[in-house]
This record gives C-alpha cells, sequence and structure tokens, in this order.
C-alpha cells in the first residue's frame, strides 16, 4: 500500500533543513542565525515524535521497527562517513602532500566507531536511539495502562515527560564537566554520542504527547463546530491555527533573543529553559502556520518546499561538506554587488536559495540513481 504523505510536517521539516542551512552559513544576520540554530535540530526530533504518534509506532514491532531505522538511518550513516574521510583526505592531500594526507584521521575513525558522528552525522545515531527509547517507555505505558483506561496511560505520559527532563538536566549538568569529556579516546566520544541521547528523546516525546493531546482537542473541537457544516468548520481550523502560529513564532523570535546560545550537538545552553521555550514555540508555530496551508500543499509553490521536506536527510548530509554551501556562497557574494538594499538579508536568501538548487543533482542522484546509499530499495516506474 501506498504511504500516505503528512504535507505540512514535510514542509515543516523542509524549513528545519533551511534553518540548518542558514545555521551553517556565517554571511547570516546573527539574530536569524541564532533563531535558526535553535530551531533547526530540535524541529526535526520533535517532528519525529510527531510522525511516532501519527503512524502509532508503539503499537507495532519492536524489533521490525529497529531494524526498519537502523537501515534507513545508519546505512547513510557508513556511506556519508566513508565520503567525509575521502574528502578529509582529499583536503589534506592539497594542503599538506605528500606528508600528512591522513592528518585528523585517527579523530575522524574514533569519532565514526564511537557514533559520536563526524560533521553534521551526530544527528543520525541521535535520532535512532531517541526513537527506540521513547517508543520502549511507550511500550512500558501501554502495558501498565492495559485494560485500566485512558487515565493511566495519560499518567504514564506525564511521568515519562518528567522522567526524561529530569535525565535531560543530569545531562547538561554532565557536559559541563570538561574533566568528562577530556581527551580523544573511544569512550569519550561515546560518552559524548549518548549523554545527549535523553534530551533528543525529551523533544521527541514532546512531540509526540502533543500530537496526541492535538488529536483529542481536534475531535472535541470538531463535535462543537459541526453545527456550522464541514466546509465553514475547516475554513476556521485553517484560519485558528494560521493566526495561533504567527502568534507562536512571533513569541519565538522575542524569547531566542533572551538566550543567544542554543547547540543541541554540544548540549550547550546559555539558558536551557528559555532555549527550551524558544524552540518549542518556533517549532510549534511553523508547524501550524504549515498545517492551515495543508489543503494547498499539493499545488505550485508549495508542492517544492515539501519535496525538500521528503528529502531533509539528504539535505542536511550533502549541503556543506560536499560543498553546496561553498559553491552558494560564492555565487552569492559576486551577486550581491548588484543589489542596492538590504545586501545581508538579500545574500542569506541567496545562499539558502543557491544551496537549494546545487543540492538537486545530490538529491536525484541518492533517490533515483543510488537509493541503497539512504537505505531505500530502488522504485519502481509504473509502465
Amino acid at each position: 500500500m501506498k504511504k500516505t504523505r503528512i504535507h505540512y510536517l514535510d514542509m515543516a521539516k523542509a524549513v528545519a533543513a533551511c534553518a540548518v542551512i542558514t545555521c551553517h552559513n556565517t554571511y547570516a544576520p546573527e539574530g536569524l542565525r541564532s533563531s535558526a540554530c535553535t530551531l533547526c535540530v530540535s524541529m526535526f526530533f520533535i517532528i519525529s515524535g510527531m510522525l511516532d504518534a501519527l503512524s502509532h509506532k508503539e503499537k507495532k514491532s519492536l524489533a521490525v521497527t529497529a531494524s526498519d531505522r537502523a537501515v534507513r538511518l545508519f546505512v547513510p550513516y557508513a556511506f556519508f562517513s566513508f565520503f567525509y574521510a575521502l574528502i578529509l583526505i582529499r583536503m589534506n592531500y592539497a594542503n599538506n602532500a605528500p606528508a600528512g594526507i591522513f592528518t585528523g584521521m585517527d579523530e575522524f575513525i574514533l569519532k565514526t566507531l564511537s557514533l559520536n558522528g563526524a560533521s553534521v552525522l551526530w544527528f543520525i545515531p541521535a535520532f535512532f536511539f531517541s526513537e527506540m527509547l521513547l517508543i520502549l517507555l511507550l511500550k512500558f505505558a501501554d502495558r501498565i495502562s492495559n485494560g485500566k483506561g485512558r487515565a493511566v496511560y495519560v499518567t504514564s505520559a506525564f511521568v515519562i515527560i518528567a522522567l526524561l527532563g529530569l535525565l535531560s538536566f543530569f545531562s547538561l549538568e554532565l557536559r559541563k564537566s570538561h574533566e568528562f569529556f577530556a581527551g580523544k579516546n573511544f569512550m569519550m566520544y561515546l560518552a559524548g554520542t549518548f549523554v545527549r541521547i535523553p534530551f533528543c528523546t525529551f523533544l521527541t516525546a514532546i512531540g509526540y504527547f502533543v500530537t496526541e493531546l492535538w488529536k483529542t482537542a481536534a475531535k472535541k473541537t470538531e463535535k462543537k463546530l459541526i453545527k456550522m457544516g464541514p466546509a465553514a468548520t475547516d475554513k476556521l481550523t485553517l484560519i485558528i491555527d494560521a493566526a495561533l502560529g504567527l502568534i507562536l513564532i512571533a513569541a519565538h523570535w522575542v524569547v531566542d533573543h533572551l538566550t543567544p546560545t542554543c547547540d543541541v550537538r554540544t548540549l550547550t545552553f546559555q539558558d536551557p529553559l528559555i532555549s527550551l521555550a524558544s524552540m518549542l514555540l518556533g517549532t510549534f508555530g511553523f508547524i501550524l502556520v504549515l498545517k492551515s496551508l495543508e489543503p494547498f500543499a499539493e499545488r505550485f509553490p508549495l508542492n517544492i518546499p515539501g519535496f525538500y521536506g521528503r528529502h531533509s536527510l539528504e539535505v542536511m548530509l550533502t549541503h556543506m561538506d560536499l560543498y553546496p554551501l561553498y559553491f552558494a556562497e560564492v555565487i552569492s557574494l559576486k551577486l550581491i554587488q548588484f543589489v542596492p538594499f538590504y545586501q545581508v538579508y538579500v545574500l542569506t536568501f541567496m545562499i539558502l536559495i543557491g544551496v537549494l538548487i546545487i543540492d538537486i543533482p545530490y538529491l536525484f542522484i541518492l533517490d533515483r540513481i543510488c537509493p541503497f546509499i539512504m537505505g531505500r530499495k530502488y522504485k519502481r516506474r509504473s509502465q
């Protein structure tokens, strides 16, 4: 059976991918870049939790789910680790030939084997382990509530959120210990891999349980508005989603300026609670706005972000180390001299669009020619 796409979440993943590109764009305005860095990775984890809730993954076999996710995540992890290693050797050869071409390879290998991940690859193990941990906790909660009603399940959900929040706090405190992460040996990188898992799982769990509450609220709202008729109800719902989403995005922009330091990879936050509030406000703000556009998601031009959302993992893996960002910056810096106003913002937009365009051949190769790199099978074209 053909898998049904949730278009507004595809578009949300495209927004997150664009935020990742902007976060890595050193020419972007500081305020915009700070907002993008707060949103980008956290948004992916929250969307992952929402997709888990919508697909009822806690009801499925853990072994099947784990094996499927492992193939879809660790196959590209292995391939792109190899690609990045070749790029590192090539750069060393250009700078230090003939000696020193393997400079930094010991650290690269340790990061790869410990699943700490070279460059942007750290998020792949984080996705896998955070999702598996959440599903395990959900299965445990589901078993407890079996035959005892919804109340026990909801109580278990809040316990899970509280537990993950507590573990995240301990992870943040542990991450501050320079002694704990000192050195470059395998165990230190391995510790760095797993110390961020509670926080990533916490974000995934928030996405999951907000979706559960969202579904319940939607049913109650539909019952109250049913007298207005389906068409009027749908329009009112879209308007409410858009208005609330814009309010949350504005609140995110204000809150984000209170704490400029936010890095999920290293668990570096100036103020974790304010950073978390900024993540949640921005993520759900964009999701609500995009949800209001769901009826038009398959039409031009909204089908464009949908396309990049479906290939957001590929965009994240290719945009920096395979040089689309570099080429987009070089071209945009040449063209920006012809723009007489708002140069920094126009330059940021040009670089973003440039990356998305230059990335298209990579997406085509990974989707059509070499899908096995992304852990997918070849698609059979209908005759």
